[in-house]
């Protein structure tokens, strides 16, 4: 299990019991890209949807080793789909990042 995937069971299991917790399921895609016929995979917009009467909350996790995320260059670790479906999703409820940085002082 990767570092993310980990950060992302210790999240949903600190959810308390009587808050909803959604995790969006990740597009499947083909192994072998090159020989696919698929071109494009649906992306979504977060990781997860929480809801604890009356609060919503649309979040996107990230994890990394580093002391830093990107958003910008050829490998960024926030993708800009991202940061359009979480600014979509503030229009209705509380939305934003939670961040994991692992680095060791």
């Amino acid at each position: 299990m990767t570092q993310g995937k980990r950060f992302e069971n210790n999240f949903r299991n600190s959810v308390p019991d009587d808050t909803y917790c959604l995790r969006l399921t990740d597009p499947a895609i083909a192994f072998n890209i090159k020989d696919s016929k698929q071109r494009f995979a649906p992306k979504n917009p977060f990781d997860f949807i929480l809801y604890r009467a009356p609060d919503m909350f649309c979040l996107e996790l990230k994890s990394t080793k580093g002391k830093s995320i990107s958003f910008a260059g050829s490998s960024p670790s926030i993708k800009k789909h991202q940061i359009n479906g979480l600014t979509k999703a503030s229009n209705f409820c509380n939305a934003g990042f939670i961040f994991n940085f692992r680095a060791n002082s």
